[in-house]
């Protein structure tokens, strides 16, 4: 983004809209440049995983099948010998979800941990083939 913006706002187009977008939430939005003095007032919307944003963009969507896909779903149960798996690649994280899953495990779940801040790494092609054995995922 830079400290400054790439014209200036003479230059600048009044008919164009500038806008400033964001995947991330504000605890890994690690640079600040958008809040430095030159471009106050420049970006006109946001667009971010914010619902209060201009132009809301969430993670992932939800799909309406036309088909119901036919699934054995005993067969698919039965093949789930492990209980819980958790990847996780930010290692200080805000929330308390290391807190929450230490208690999962401490109540006797098995939960086992997989990602950059675990002691098991895992390739996408190991990672693809040891989902389907969980009975549940950790996403948070």
């Amino acid at each position: 983004m830079g400290m400054s913006p790439p014209i200036s706002r003479a230059d600048r187009n009044p008919d164009q809209a500038w806008m400033f977008r964001c995947g991330e939430t504000p605890v890994h939005f690690w640079f600040n440049d958008y809040k430095q003095a030159p471009w106050l007032g420049l970006l006109n919307w946001s667009i971010s995983y914010r619902v209060d944003s201009d132009i809301p963009h969430p993670y992932g969507t939800m799909k309406t099948r036309q088909v119901v896909a036919k699934k054995d779903k005993e067969k698919i149960f039965q093949a789930k010998n492990k209980t819980a798996l958790w990847v996780v690649s930010n290692c200080h994280p805000q929330s308390a979800r290391g807190v929450y899953v230490d208690l999962l495990k401490k109540h006797g779940l098995q939960v086992d941990v997989f990602g950059d801040c675990a002691e098991k790494r895992i390739s996408e092609e190991e990672y693809k083939r040891t989902l389907p054995k969980y009975k549940f995922f950790l996403s948070f």
